[in-house]
């Protein structure tokens, strides 16, 4: 019974390094893979570090991954010594990392086309070259799963990754909402314009007086107090470097009637009548005490 059980031992233990041999082939193999996902993203991301040495030690209950870092070309560990990745990297650096093993591991998951993505935040601490190219991680992820939500506080990006999604695919189902303030102060789901949103005030007040003028009953008083402010910016973009940003539309308005060529003013020249009665009835609405009815048809 002692020689059967022997024999019965080394099998076990046979089969048991035949096992571990296996597995360390696999997760050389898996982990070679996620490293160079994910440097490929740290690359694109424009970052400055990369991972190196990815492998697996099998302490505890089950088998765990680990690494360092790889600074202008000098190691850093990822605890102990100086510098250690709690101190080389920014917090703009380390939101990246983290992303990029997200990404990895979500691009690479088998059932990634039944995942539900959740990305809360994904540029929060990036620059700009990072949102670009988070944007076009974000589509990958998009194509991929059944569904992508992105939780974010910048409009403006919201608005070009819902540009980028797209511009690849003209049929996507794309929703967009924003968290308001309700009763009680408790937050509820509201829908979002998030070209109205991310619109300049000059193409907020163009809007608003092309509403107007289409009959879309806009508000009388808003659209008279966009009339100003909409021309100023207006002459400012059609004479760029002639007029200061600081002056007021009476001001712009003198500039151009006092031009002589071969200054480009001179062609606004035969506008400065119709300039100044705008700006004698417009500037009546730019003072919060002013009680001025608003007639439309004025």
């Amino acid at each position: 019974d002692l020689e059967a059980t022997r024999i019965e031992a080394r099998t076990a233990e046979a089969t048991k390094k035949t096992s571990r041999e296996t597995l360390d082939t696999l997760m050389t193999s898996t982990l070679e893979k996620y490293q160079n996902s994910i440097n490929e993203l740290l690359k694109n991301f424009g970052a400055a570090f990369s991972i190196r040495g990815m492998g697996a030690n099998f302490r505890g209950t089950a088998p765990r991954s680990e690494y360092g870092l790889l600074l202008r070309n000098k190691p850093i560990p990822l605890e102990g010594g100086t510098p250690t990745f709690a101190t080389a990297l920014s917090e703009g650096d380390k939101r990246t990392l983290a992303f990029a093993f997200f990404v990895a591991s979500t691009l690479a998951d088998p059932k990634l086309a039944q995942r539900i993505v959740v990305i809360d935040d994904p540029m929060c601490s990036l620059d700009a070259n990072r949102k670009h190219h988070t944007r076009s991680v974000l589509k990958s992820i998009y194509k991929g799963a059944e569904q992508l939500i992105v939780l974010a506080h910048d409009a403006y990006f919201i608005q070009d990754t819902r540009n980028a999604l797209l511009k690849s695919d003209s049929n996507a189902k794309i929703s967009i909402f924003q968290l308001s303030l309700s009763a009680d102060d408790y937050t509820d789901f509201a829908k979002l314009d998030i070209d109205e949103t991310c619109e300049s005030a000059y193409f907020r007040h163009h809007r608003l007086l092309n509403d107007f003028v289409s009959g879309n009953g806009s508000n009388p008083r808003e659209v008279a107090k966009a009339i100003r402010p909409m021309l100023e910016e207006y002459l400012h973009l059609r004479f760029p470097f002639l007029i200061g940003k600081n002056l007021l539309f009476g001001e712009v308005v003198q500039r151009i009637r006092d031009a002589v060529a071969p200054s480009p003013l001179c062609h606004a020249k035969n506008l400065v009548d119709e300039l100044n009665s705008v700006n004698d009835y417009a500037g009546q609405f730019h003072h919060g005490t002013n009680q001025v009815t608003v007639n439309a048809s004025e």
